[in-house]
């Protein structure tokens, strides 16, 4: 009897211990995911994306570190927020910018129950999964568009969507900076010599990017507009006649800034030549032929990868190794010797000591039937972009000079991960004193699906099986030993 009484105490005290232990590793669990939810998910999340989607850059973590004002992002959602695979990209994406600043907050409106929230910013439709970013100076509606990209009209034909790119950074990041800027930067693009149109991808990261963009004709106005922060002059087909070029001189001359791409200048252009030879900037007959293999691109000697060479405007390229794509492009100079001493004229990239110039072929890469360098061919190397800054009498003066007829082709810019897109938008920023978006935005802009790489897959694919498969052998190995000792 006293056996049985003894065996059943055992027993029963087995069993309170094993409650208890459940209930405590019950616990543990609920608490240690209490815990994680409220630490930064930069240590409980992990960006393994193929593009790093939810690794910000650091144009966005200046923007941010720079608020001086409130931002409040609401989130136009009639569901739970985060309850399908968007909504918690979005949600997941939004909570790290909270992360970044105190600043900034997270609001979600249920359009079913605030039917009329919207209203106070916009007359038309707020789609679900938007977001209205709202600071101390204005707002922007963020359309979920903007964020989920896909081709529509493939959509529309086939009834899927297929490449969904998330650009949840670029779209939010760019409204946060023209929500907080008090004044925003309005570019003038000259027309009617048969200024090149930058492509749609270019035009609407500009637009982005919270500049203003529009055009003046120059032939039938006696000054640029007062509000003119950069005058942009895109590969123009024919000269500027001279009542232009001394329109631009008197803008110049009072601290305005020039950006100029050609695709070719020569004697059939004696006005905007004599425009950038005033600033100690003159172009190289002929085509250039780069002998270096290294620089060309896809192994064509007209399809030039020049040096980055170091300036604010291409310091996020020089530093992470990055190219610009040039083709069938011009060379450039300084003229150093007449150059004064309170200005800075310098090369932002370059061709090899091996390439040169061949004479007479005017950009024309149909022309060019051998690449050996002959008689008459000028000897590199050659400048692909300069940039200036000089004193005018109360102010100063920028200017930048990039040479290459699809410079602003989303096609060129592709080949080089965003490179040339960069640099446009890079040399912007610096004539209009942004200096805080000057970065790379290749990684934000390229896109792609939101999944880890190839790469990435494998490398998981077997740890997370080994450390689950060890975890259990440890544990067994652990009770086996007690059990053993007893």
């Amino acid at each position: 009897m006293n056996e049985k009484k003894s065996s059943s105490s055992v027993i029963s005290r087995h069993g309170v211990r094993l409650i208890v232990s459940i209930v405590l590793a019950v616990a543990a669990v609920i608490l240690f995911n209490v815990i994680a939810d409220k630490l930064p998910s930069e240590y409980t999340s992990f960006d393994l994306t193929g593009m790093e989607a939810f690794t910000f850059t650091q144009q966005t973590e200046d923007i941010c570190g720079a608020l001086k004002d409130d931002i409040t992002f609401y989130y136009i959602y009639g569901g739970n927020a985060g309850s399908d695979s968007l909504s918690a990209y979005l949600t997941s994406l939004m909570k790290r910018y909270t992360e970044l600043t105190p600043r900034i907050k997270v609001v979600t409106i249920d359009p079913a129950k605030d039917p009329h929230f919207t209203t106070k910013y916009t007359d038309e439709t707020v789609s679900d999964r938007s977001i209205i970013v709202d600071g101390p100076l204005r707002s922007k509606i963020v359309p979920y568009t903007e964020v989920f990209v896909y081709d529509q009209n493939e959509a529309a034909a086939t009834g899927t969507i297929n490449n969904l790119d998330f650009k949840g950074e670029q779209a939010l990041t760019s409204a946060i900076s023209y929500v907080v800027s008090e004044q925003v930067p309005v570019i003038y693009a000259t027309k009617g010599h048969g200024e090149a149109i930058p492509d749609a991808g270019i035009r609407d990261r500009v637009l982005d990017e919270n500049y203003e963009l529009t055009e003046v004709d120059l032939r039938t106005v006696s000054e640029v507009p007062a509000d003119a922060d950069v005058l942009l002059i895109d590969c123009p087909s024919t000269d500027l006649t001279p009542a232009e070029l001394e329109t631009i001189y008197k803008y110049l001359d009072k601290g305005g800034n020039l950006f100029v791409i050609t695709d070719y200048l020569d004697e059939s252009k004696p006005n905007l030549t004599a425009l950038m030879a005033r600033y100690h900037m003159s172009a190289v007959d002929g085509t250039v032929i780069e002998t270096n293999t290294s620089y060309c691109f896809g192994g064509s000697p007209t399809s030039i990868m020049p040096e980055i060479q170091y300036h604010t405007v291409t310091a996020p390229l020089y530093n992470h190794q990055k190219s610009v794509l040039v083709r069938g492009g011009q060379g450039l100079e300084i003229d150093s010797s007449s150059i004064p001493s309170s200005a800075n004229i310098v090369s932002l990239f370059k061709t090899s000591e091996g390439s040169f110039s061949r004479v007479g072929t005017k950009g024309n890469i149909d022309a060019i039937t051998s690449t050996a360098k002959q008689d008459g061919d000028i000897g590199g190397p050659f400048y692909f972009g300069i940039a200036g800054e000089l004193a005018t009498e109360n102010d100063s003066t920028k200017i930048v000079w990039l040479s290459g007829a699809d410079f602003n082709s989303d096609s060129a810019s592709a080949n080089v991960s965003g490179g040339n897109l960069d640099i446009f938008l890079n040399s912007l920023a610096w004539m209009c004193d942004w200096e805080h978006t000057i970065s790379i935005r290749s990684a934000a802009v390229a896109g792609g699906m939101i999944s880890p790489s190839d790469t990435q897959r494998i490398v998981w694919g077997i740890v997370y099986p080994v450390i689950f498969c060890l975890a259990i052998m440890i544990c067994g190995a652990v009770v086996w030993q007690k059990r053993r000792t007893r």
